[in-house]
Formats: structure tokens, C-alpha cells, sequence
């Protein structure tokens, strides 16, 4: 059923590809546009033509389990000295049709790259079915096809990658899933560039994110990492930077080798804003480099400016989407500091989202971002598929996420929230005692809030070097990935519970007792409020998320994370039947496991009713967080 679905999708992008490639629109008369790069010229165009049958695919160099690869080594006297013909798909370009083993057609581009003395077309495919397949290519002048480069190329897929492309969960829309329907929660943070040893630094962080359970990280295509284009390049002329996409070649593998997925985000603010952290005065678009544009604002109107970035927009999806590792395309980081008119980006937005979907056949997720959660109308006109939230906040993260997310539910079809950046403050960690604690209660809480309420993923802390890999956070992680982890292993529908609210009946503080009627209750606890446990103990904060079957709940005492302060003593808690979760007819014993959120080794739970008809449950003492999970018995999930 999957690859008919692939099938179905890849013939929707032959379709579009063709109308695409077929004629290119003219551009409309203005300053701005008329900034563009000549044709080829006549003896250009004969010498492809004359030498295009003659070249031959290389063998096929397999990824480790993932994807494959072919090179098409071009010889020197075809391409200009500075390499500038190649990197225009309008003018030159190269059209691989691969056949599918049910007889599906997929089109794709291939993309120019050199390293380690290859110069040349390459092509790249992720297999989403096993069987016979074979490989043409064509050479295109112009926008049309006009030679075979080589001979069709056939081989065998014996294996699928473990990493298969994500979606929106049909069933469970606020969630991500692969095409089998298993759920995605990401679990990760932010390394968005790095420097100097590159590949060395994201091994490091990965190897740290993937021990702890870790699979989700946002990276930037900025000017001083991965960017392909910048004031050295000049716009379509990629070759100054092939070292750059040569590291994120890297780091995506890197990536998938340890199952981690990336948001690539592909604009960063800076490269158009006037103010925070400009670098438009380096921006290859702006007219004193070169470029077609007075001013940034135009980015978003003219379209001798959108097509170039279409262009850069081919390559991309040429190079990268066949990548396992590939979470999602961000479009901008934080647009808010760009400036621009709210329609212009809106009809922008809605342009490139369709042209990458007309040239990434595996039709990846698309985001883009705002210094909060951007203006609320226009997510599902952009053609946008989940929701980023960014925050720099050191106040309670369960009230602002809960307003964010009732807001977003309210007002807009189910939708996954994506935290795509949080810090406990915008500048760097200080290093004191106070600026640690508040880094490391956000980071903490960042994690456990976003799976409470519903979120797609955990916050993606952003101060990833200066904090959480210089000072060794990294097992937070890891407890909310055993968490999920036992989860999914005994059939609990975290995905289908509902999202903690307040105002949801919640436990109670019973009196430490068997003896029904002993000591009265305290005040309950309505989904968020301050309980009082006997012992006198005060600031337990309670978040349910239950049905009648299941039970998920968090207990945080706000602001002493990391075990600071006294340890919650033992604590009893009690319902009522129909109250948080189990029914009058639901089984006894409920069973579970309660984990302190410092720890990595839950302890078992069982609840029973007592006399009075209360359910009981007795926790073991914890420090200043702990997630208690319970699941009636003879529950039978499919």
C-alpha cells in the first residue's frame, strides 16, 4: 500500500516537473528584473549535444543502508572555466527518470557538484521500494531535452532505509508519523552551525544526542556554515561553496547514521534584515554586489529574485531531499526581524512552498518561523505543513505553551506545534549559579511541557554549545525517552490523549492510609493547581492526560529541578472512579511505572481500589519532577 501511495505522489511530481521545465515565464519589465545571466551560446550548446551520448554513468556507490549515489565525471573542455553554465538549471541541467519496480515513473534532477578532483553531474535516490529499477538521464539546453547521457542504468534494491519519510499522522494530526502509521516524537535541540572542524564538532554533539535518546535537530544553510550561496559565489554559482555543501553532505550522514532527523532551515534573518544581525551589506541579492534587488523587502515581489532563489531551490532538492535524515525544509528563520509587507510573504511563501514540492519527490514536511508563532492566519494559507514556536522566556513555560497551543487549537484545523527554539534568556549562559538554574529549569522543562500538552516535539533548547554540551546536560533527555520508549512498548495511546488542561479532574492527596475514611482528603488538584500531600509539604503541581483506559501524569514542584531542595517525600494519591481516568467498570489492578525525570530506571506502580470505592496509589519519594504512567489491566490495543 506504501509504494502505490509513493506511486501515486510520484506521478503528481512528473507532472508538475514537466510543466515546470517546459518554458520558463517571462520576466516582467522593471529595474529589478532586469538582472539575469545570458543563454548559452550557440557553440555552447552544439559542444553538450555533440558530447552528451558519450558519457557514462559511474558504478553505483552505496550508502550504508540508506541511499544511492551515481557520478557523471564531465570533461573539462565542456564546462566554462569558472563552472558558471552548470548551475542554471534554466540553461543547462540534467533530467534522471527512474522507473520503479511497480512501473512508476519518479523524476528528479541531478545536481553539479566537484570534490577531491571529480567534477560533474551527480545523481542521488532513496529507495522507498525493493526490487528492479532502472535510471535514464537526460541532458537539457534551454529547458528542453535534447540528448541521453549514456546508457540507462538498471539495479537491484534489496533494502529499504530504517528512516522512512515522515508526515503528518492521519489518525493523530498533531503528531508526525511515517507512512506505516508509527508515531514520531522529536526529541532534540538546536545545533544550528559550527565552526571550524565542522564534521568533528556534529559528531560530538550527535554521538551525546543519540546516547541520550535524542533524534531531532535544527540546522542553518547560514552564510558561515552550510550556506551555498553568499557574496563569494554570486547568485546560481555554487562551485565557490562546494566545500560547504560537501560538510552538509557529512553531517547528514552523520545524522541518519545515528537516526537523527534535521529541520533544515534555509534562510537565515540576518542574510536580509537591516537590523538584527544584518548582513545584507554581504547579501549577493543586494543590487551593490550585483544583485537584482535595491532594497530586501523586494526579495518577497520580484521575480527575477524568486527565480533565482527557485533555482537554488532545484538544488537543494537535488542534492539533499533524498537524504533519510531529512526531518522537514524551514523556509526563514525568525522572518520577524525581515523586512516585509504580511501578504507579499504570504504570496512568497505560497510560490516556493509549491516549487519545492514540484522537485522533491518524497514531498518532505515545510515550516518556516517567526520570533514567536507568527501571525495565526497564515499557516494553513502558506502551504505550510506544522507550526514552529520560538521562545526566550525565563517564566513558567506550562502557562505560556498551554495559551499557545489553546490558541492555536481554537482558532485552526489540528495541526502539529513544533518549540523550534527556547532559551531561558537571548543571551548566553553566564556561567553564574543563578543563570545556570534558570537555564537548566528551562531546558528540563522544555522537554517534559511540549509531551504534556500535545506538542510534535520537545523544545529545541537553543543554547546547545554554550549550555547543554559545555556543561553535560544531556541525560535529561533521556529519561523522557524511557519514558516513550515504555510507552510505545506496552500499547499506552500517548498519541490519542488527550492534552493536560487545567480545569481536568485530577489526583487527589489522600491521608497515607489503607483504612478507608482516615484522615480527610486534601484539595484536589484540577489538572494544574498546588496540592498539599500530608506531611505538610507544599508547591506539587499536578498535569493529567488520561481516558479510561490509560493515565499519564506529571508532578513537578516548579523552579527546583536537578534535585535541589528537599526530596518530595512518599506521597499517596487517590480518585475517584470516572474522575481522571479509570471507569466503574475498568479492571483492577492498574498497573504502571513511576520515573524521576533525573533517572533512567522507572520503578513499578499498582493502584487499587479501596473500601470506599477511592483508587489509590503510592508514590516513592523524588526530587523537584516525576511522570507516573498506569494502565488498566486486560486492556487490549490493537
Amino acid at each position: 500500500m506504501a509504494v502505490k501511495r509513493m506511486g501515486l505522489m510520484q506521478r503528481r511530481c512528473f507532472i508538475q516537473w514537466a510543466a515546470a521545465v517546459g518554458s520558463a515565464p517571462a520576466l516582467a519589465s522593471s529595474p529589478e528584473n532586469d538582472w539575469q545571466l545570458p543563454p548559452l551560446s550557440a557553440a555552447q550548446r552544439r559542444r553538450w549535444r555533440v558530447r552528451a551520448s558519450s558519457l557514462a554513468w559511474q558504478a553505483t556507490p552505496r550508502q550504508p543502508g540508506a541511499w544511492a549515489e551515481w557520478l557523471l565525471p564531465v570533461p573539462a573542455d565542456l564546462v566554462d572555466a569558472d563552472g558558471q553554465q552548470v548551475y542554471q538549471p534554466e540553461r543547462l541541467g540534467v533530467m534522471l527518470a527512474w522507473t520503479m519496480p511497480d512501473g512508476e515513473v519518479m523524476f528528479t534532477d541531478a545536481f553539479w557538484a566537484e570534490w577531491g578532483g571529480f567534477r560533474g553531474w551527480v545523481a542521488r535516490l532513496m529507495p522507498q521500494s525493493t526490487g528492479q529499477w532502472r535510471m535514464s538521464a537526460w541532458l537539457q539546453v534551454e529547458g528542453r531535452a535534447v540528448a541521453r547521457l549514456g546508457s540507462p542504468v538498471r539495479f537491484t534494491v534489496d533494502a529499504v532505509d530504517t528512516l522512512p519519510v515522515l508526515r503528518v499522522d492521519a489518525r493523530h494530526p498533531r503528531y508526525f508519523a511515517d507512512e506505516a502509521g508509527h508515531p514520531f516524537f522529536g526529541l532534540g535541540m538546536n545545533m544550528a552551525w559550527a565552526k571550524g572542524d565542522v564534521a568533528g564538532q556534529y559528531r560530538t554533539w550527535f554521538d551525546s544526542l543519540a546516547a541520550a535518546g535524542g533524534n531531532l535537530v535544527r540546522i542553518w544553510m547560514s552564510s558561515w556554515c552550510f550556506g551555498i550561496e553568499w557574496l563569494d559565489t554570486g547568485l546560481g554559482r555554487y562551485q565557490a561553496r562546494q566545500a560547504q555543501a560537501r560538510q552538509l553532505d557529512e553531517v547528514l550522514a552523520l545524522a541518519q547514521a545515528r537516526g537523527i532527523r534535521v529541520v533544515l532551515c534555509l534562510l537565515n534573518h540576518g542574510a536580509f534584515s537591516l537590523k538584527a544581525d544584518s548582513e545584507w551589506q554581504k547579501n549577493p541579492y543586494n543590487s551593490a554586489n550585483g544583485g537584482p534587488l535595491a532594497e530586501p523587502q523586494a526579495f518577497f515581489t520580484s521575480d527575477s529574485a524568486i527565480r533565482c532563489f527557485e533555482n537554488r531551490i532545484r538544488y537543494l532538492a537535488a542534492r539533499w531531499s533524498h537524504s533519510p535524515a531529512l526531518h522537514s525544509w524551514e523556509w526563514w528563520n525568525e522572518v520577524t526581524w525581515v523586512p516585509h509587507q504580511p501578504d507579499a510573504l504570504l504570496g512568497w511563501l505560497r510560490r516556493v512552498s509549491q516549487t519545492m514540492r514540484r522537485f522533491d519527490p518524497y514531498q518532505r514536511l515545510q515550516t518556516s518561523s517567526w520570533a514567536d508563532t507568527g501571525p495565526t492566519d497564515i499557516w494553513n494559507q502558506a502551504g505550510l505543513d506544522y507550526v514552529q514556536q520560538h521562545d526566550y522566556t525565563p517564566h513558567d513555560l506550562m502557562e505560556r505553551y498551554r495559551h499557545s497551543a489553546q490558541v492555536w487549537q481554537r482558532l485552526h484545523r489540528p495541526q502539529p506545534m513544533l518549540p523550534g527554539e527556547l532559551g531561558g534568556s537571548s543571551r548566553h549562559p553566564s556561567g553564574s549559579l543563578a543563570d545556570m538554574a534558570l537555564h537548566q529549569r528551562q531546558f528540563h522543562d522544555g522537554l517534559w511541557v511540549p509531551f504534556m500538552l500535545g506538542y510534535a516535539s520537545t523544545a529545541l533548547y537553543w543554547w546547545w554549545d554554550h549550555f547543554v554540551a559545555a556543561t553535560d546536560q544531556w541525560h535529561w533527555l533521556r529519561a523522557l525517552y524511557q519514558t516513550i520508549a515504555t510507552l510505545d512498548a506496552i500499547g499506552l495511546p500517548w498519541c490519542s490523549l488527550p492534552a493536560a488542561q487545567p480545569g481536568h479532574p485530577g489526583l487527589v492527596p489522600v491521608a497515607d492510609s489503607e483504612q478507608p475514611g482516615e484522615g480527610p482528603p486534601q484539595a484536589a488538584t484540577a489538572g494544574h493547581a498546588t496540592a498539599s500531600p500530608p506531611g505538610g509539604w507544599h508547591g506539587l503541581e499536578c498535569w493529567v492526560r488520561a481516558d479510561a483506559t490509560s493515565m499519564l501524569v506529571w508532578l513537578r514542584r516548579p523552579g527546583l529541578i536537578g534535585g535541589q531542595g528537599d526530596d518530595i517525600p512518599p506521597l499517596t494519591l487517590g480518585w475517584q472512579p470516572g474522575d481522571t481516568g479509570p471507569s466503574q467498570s475498568a479492571p483492577a489492578p492498574w498497573t504502571g511505572h513511576v520515573l524521576q525525570t533525573d533517572q533512567t530506571s522507572p520503578i513499578p506502580l499498582t493502584a487499587h481500589p479501596d473500601a470506599s470505592g477511592t483508587w489509590r496509589i503510592r508514590l516513592p519519594a523524588f526530587s523537584g519532577s516525576a511522570v507516573f504512567w498506569l494502565q488498566a489491566a486486560q486492556v487490549h490495543r490493537p
